[in-house]
């Protein structure tokens, strides 16, 4: 049979299809009869699962599939195990048992497509193995990660070109659901490829888009819960906030509807459970941020709603692209607000260091007492009081100017059991390794009855012995069976090298600046292009280079309010026109002002504090580990002189609350209250 016969019987008989959609053919055809790297731009719901599935069927030898997905990973290799195909995944989730598993499959050519996640491409074991293998595809999803231009770019991601090279430079096919020619363009120079684009169009005709303006004087979750009334479900409701969506989702069940909520913070038993329900049909809505819907394998999504403003045009269609993959009528309703734009932008700046903090990072890093010095990017992201992402970069940077090396996943911690009593392995051991065991011996862990976990940082303080030189003793004895290692953990290590002293951090301070520029602007372009009255869709593919002739008529700019029409915008009763306090002088902070006023004057003027931080952030008490703009805030420090009273006025706010002078917003911020802007008021005359 050749490859064009099993290319037919596979897709009908495995994948239970009786023909392609559009582009899956020619992005088959050019992997399987082409040397071609492709780059292949499919929006959500097109098939890009089988554009490298079927391939590693027809293919002879191992297909690596690198995806930021971990819950995609694990359902697509379930499916593809249920059709008797040789699917395994790797990443952090999985014991150290069942990844030696997965090696020995390697090594005994027993897989055929391998998931990894792309923090697992700094593993030197998966390496190793990966290096005796032919491989004949290198599969990259969510490419965009790789781009500083893209959304939901990944520092880990720039590490595939050096993969790449590891493995002989196999064949690469790169997909997206959105790319802009920049990012384009930037795909394959962080590749070092040159990729041949094969684009489907963005167009998804059966989505009616629709765009609802509200001010602020307007109740926002009224006109939410009207329009639940109205739509059809499954329905997922995005949020900027994980307070926005535990919020939302618990007045939705106070109307007997059926909804969860989901977001980063949840532990992973109850995203599984909760993905698990809404996929089987038992949760109606889910009310959600953007850590929910990737790789959702649910094609019967109906309504779309986005309570909150997208971070860009890329996003606002990669989300809505969750509805209608069935190819039904699907509805995507968006509410914007007047200060929606303010709130996502202060979210997305969240995540870019200034000058100071990369410099922070660096000196760090560079007064360790140990060199190297075991950590991880969260450790070190959580000490500066950076961005995990951020943190990744400059690490990646200082890496790529030979400014620190990274060894990743290194033993670190073992619990250890001893074959023999110390003296007899001393003698039995290769004489090379004798002097430096004797030292290892007479550290303090081989003289406690309660033996742990035996730390590698030890032997490095208290030896003088390198980690390099230690890990191939403990390697030594346990090959020669002379211990037995129970149990390990590990981390990465960081080797701190001279050049760290001479880092010019200005090009990489101007480089965050720009890319945080640019996300400004694609907010800006969104927003445009939801409130410029013209067709939405048209104007949103214009974005992606796609050019509509005609308006789509299936959107509300060209049909009108078709879900919302009869619902009414009722005013809400806890409005405070901020800018009047503004302009009627209301809220300078002046010595004079008692706390109370303080704290009314705090909170209308910074409108992202919440009751958990706004006391420290008065009182200038804040942990360094909270978020840099924290610091930065018009209110930080107005209290300082009542340093030594903080649970005196932890109590003051409380009474703020429960005389509702003030109350927290479903963002789960505190908001100054009608009652509360008259007290300020009364103080002013």
């Amino acid at each position: 049979m050749d490859k064009k016969q099993k290319i037919e019987l596979f897709l009908k008989n495995i994948f239970k299809f009786e023909k392609f959609k559009k582009s899956q053919k020619e992005i088959i055809d050019q992997v399987i009869f082409s040397n071609k790297d492709i780059l292949a731009i499919m929006p959500t719901g097109s098939g890009k699962s089988l554009c490298f599935q079927l391939p590693a069927l027809v293919n002879n030898n191992l297909t690596i599939v690198i995806s930021p997905l971990i819950a995609l990973m694990k359902d697509q290799v379930d499916s593809l195990r249920k059709k008797g195909i040789q699917a395994h995944f790797l990443n952090s989730t999985l014991e150290n048992y069942e990844k030696k598993n997965i090696y020995s499959k390697l090594e005994n050519k027993k897989i055929k497509l391998l998931y990894v996640a792309p923090e697992s491409l700094k593993n030197e074991k998966l390496l190793e193995y990966l290096e005796k293998i032919k491989i004949d595809l290198v599969v990259i999803d969510e490419a965009h990660c790789i781009s500083t231009w893209g959304q939901n770019f990944r520092p880990d991601y720039l590490k595939i070109k050096y993969l790449l090279k590891k493995l002989n430079n196999p064949q690469i096919l790169a997909l997206t659901a959105t790319a802009t020619k920049q990012v384009e363009k930037d795909i394959s120079l962080q590749l070092n490829r040159n990729l041949k684009t094969i684009k489907t169009s963005f167009n998804r005709k059966n989505l009616y888009k629709e765009v609802i303006t509200l001010n602020n004087e307007i109740d926002k979750i009224d006109y939410l819960k009207n329009i639940i009334k109205k739509i059809q479900v499954p329905a997922i409701i995005f949020v900027s906030y994980q307070k926005t969506a535990e919020n939302i989702s618990k007045i939705l069940q106070k109307q007997n509807i059926n909804a969860e909520f989901f977001h980063a913070g949840i532990k992973k038993e109850e995203k599984n459970k909760i993905q698990e329900k809404f996929i089987s049909g038992e949760i109606d809505i889910i009310v959600a941020t953007i850590a929910f819907g990737m790789g959702i394998d649910k094609s019967n999504i109906r309504t779309v709603i986005h309570y909150n403003l997208p971070q860009s045009v890329e996003n606002y269609f990669q989300e809505i692209g969750r509805a209608g993959r069935d190819g039904k009528t699907s509805n995507c309703i968006i509410l914007v607000t007047s200060d929606d734009e303010e709130k996502i932008k202060k979210l997305i700046s969240l995540s870019f260091p200034d000058k100071e903090s990369i410099e922070n990072l660096i000196y760090y890093i560079k007064n360790q007492k140990n060199n190297p010095f075991f950590s991880s990017a969260k450790k070190i992201s959580y000490n500066c009081a950076i961005d995990e992402v951020s943190t990744n970069l400059i690490l990646h940077e200082l890496e790529e100017n030979n400014a620190i090396k990274i060894y990743t996943n290194t033993l670190c911690e073992i619990k250890l059991k001893l074959n023999f009593q110390p003296q007899n392995i001393i003698n039995k051991i290769d004489p090379k390794y004798k002097k430096d065991l004797e030292k290892i011996f007479k550290l303090s862990f081989f003289k406690s009855k309660i033996r742990k976990w035996f730390l590698f940082e030890d032997i490095i303080t208290q030896t003088n012995i390198n980690y390099f030189r230690s890990k191939k003793i403990i390697q030594h004895l346990e090959e020669e069976k002379l211990i037995t290692i129970e149990e390990e953990k590990r981390k990465s290590l960081f080797l701190i090298k001279d050049k760290i002293n001479n880092f010019n951090i200005n090009p990489l301070s101007k480089h965050f600046e720009e890319i945080l520029k640019e996300n400004f602007k694609k907010i800006d372009k969104l927003v445009e292009s939801l409130k410029n009255k013209k067709c939405i869709r048209k104007d949103i593919l214009k974005y992606f280079d796609e050019h509509l002739k005609e308006n789509c008529k299936n959107c509300s700019a060209c049909l009108g309010h078709v879900i919302t029409k009869n619902i009414k915008k009722t005013k809400k009763e806890d409005y405070v026109d901020i800018n009047k306090l503004k302009q009627k002088d209301l809220l300078n902070f002046k010595n004079t002002d008692k706390a109370y006023i303080t704290i009314l004057k705090a909170i209308a003027i910074d409108s992202s504090l919440n009751d958990r931080d706004i006391i420290h952030v008065l009182t200038k008490t804040l942990k360094k580990s909270h978020a840099k703009w924290k610091f930065k805030l018009n209110s930080y420090g107005v209290l300082e002189k009542h340093t030594n009273k903080i649970e005196k006025l932890k109590l003051i706010l409380n009474k703020l609350l429960h005389k509702k002078l003030i109350q927290i917003d479903i963002d789960g911020f505190l908001k100054l209250t009608p009652k509360g802007a008259k007290i300020l008021e009364i103080k002013k005359q």
